[in-house]
């Protein structure tokens, strides 16, 4: 996405980075001069900022985290998993209850599916078509997700390097994208970028080199791919910040969700290695 042309979905993902000074000077120009324009934005700005003030007043005024304040947050994170659950039991619950008119079609169909498909010659055309079905024109599950993204950190070239803009690598994706300085701190050498396709989903693609092993940091819409809900991965915390981390075919992954955006570490570290640098990332 140009950088002159930051829309109200690019600043929705980028608020908490605005509001915290974290953005690149163009990057912070180009959301001022759409906020002068926006006032919904505008508004949502300032909500952010006054929140942000008083958290680092509290942190200021505090000697840490309290027991309450851990219970607090802990009661939130069981009611957001329980609110997810009866919303997927809703979804199920609203999508069994067709109207009668549509369930005797459907029951109308299916009796001509059972009369066409019995004809040894239709089930042969019926199998023939079902092949020719690419499986990569189907956007992929969680757990799917997860496999490709390993294959792809195992079946690229070690010492390969991009020259591609990171601004050029955000259009193609529709993501903001950046390598996390956090990474460096924590002894990467960034190699390159370049963006990976997953079925119908684009992903950003940076490699990076820690101690001498392979890492591709991989940057994805978490909303679309909540990578937390793969029966591969586990919960955990590293120091404070919440993680999901696994093994998964002699490789680790860890994942992390920073403002609406997915980061997720595959390397040939151990899982404890993937899951403190996945952590790292503000």
């Amino acid at each position: 996405m140009p950088f002159h042309a930051v829309s109200c979905r690019y600043f929705e993902r980028t608020v908490d980075a605005f509001t915290d000074g974290e953005l690149s000077e163009e990057r912070t120009l180009a959301t001022r001069a759409h906020l002068e324009r926006c006032p919904a934005c505008r508004r949502r700005a300032r909500e952010r900022q006054a929140l942000h003030d008083g958290t680092r007043h509290a942190v200021h005024d505090g000697s840490g985290v309290s027991r309450a304040f851990a219970s607090r947050v802990r009661a939130a994170l069981d009611h957001e998993r329980h609110e997810e659950a009866d919303d997927r039991v809703r979804r199920r619950s609203r999508s069994a209850r067709l109207p009668w008119g549509l369930l005797l079609l459907v029951t109308s169909f299916g009796v001509l599916a059972v009369v066409v498909l019995s004809d040894p010659a239709a089930k042969r055309q019926n199998a023939a078509g079902a092949a020719g079905v690419s499986s990569a024109s189907m956007t992929p599950g969680v757990d799917a997700f997860i496999d490709a993204l390993i294959q792809q950190h195992a079946t690229s070239a070690p010492t390969t390097t991009s020259t591609e803009p990171l601004s050029q690598l955000e259009r193609e994706v529709g993501l903001p994208v950046q390598a996390p300085p956090e990474l460096e701190r924590q002894g990467g050498a960034f190699l390159g970028a370049r963006s990976v396709n997953f079925g119908k989903e684009r992903v950003a693609s940076l490699a990076y080199r820690v101690g001498g092993h392979r890492c591709t940091l991989f940057l994805y819409d978490d909303a679309r791919l909540p990578l937390r809900r793969s029966q591969y991965l586990s919960p955990r915390a590293v120091g404070q910040r919440p993680v999901f981390a696994g093994a998964r075919r002699g490789y680790a992954l860890a994942a992390v969700e920073r403002r609406g955006l997915g980061y997720a570490i595959a390397t040939d570290l151990d899982v404890d290695a993937a899951a403190r640098l996945a952590a790292a990332i503000r």
